[in-house]
């Protein structure tokens, strides 16, 4: 995986195959179900699922600095 430059995008699915029904377009990386030949993420001592009422994603750099949150519906 190569570094992102701003205004990049990065698909994350659940489940690839309804992400694309539903959005027409593909994941860049499915984590949870294994729906099709979306590449699964290394999920190896770690574990993610997002709430459906609303959740957050924090990324962070190398240094484990926040350079970016999403924050949707309930979060806080």
């Amino acid at each position: 995986m190569g570094k992102y430059k701003r205004r990049d995008s990065l698909y994350l699915a659940y489940n690839a195959s309804i992400f694309y029904d539903e959005l027409l377009r593909k994941a860049d990386f499915e984590y949870g179900d294994d729906s099709d030949q979306t590449p699964n993420m290394d999920r190896s001592g770690w574990g993610l699922k997002l709430n459906d009422k609303g959740d957050k994603v924090i990324l962070k750099n190398d240094r484990d600095a926040i350079i970016d949150v999403v924050l949707y519906g309930d979060a806080d």
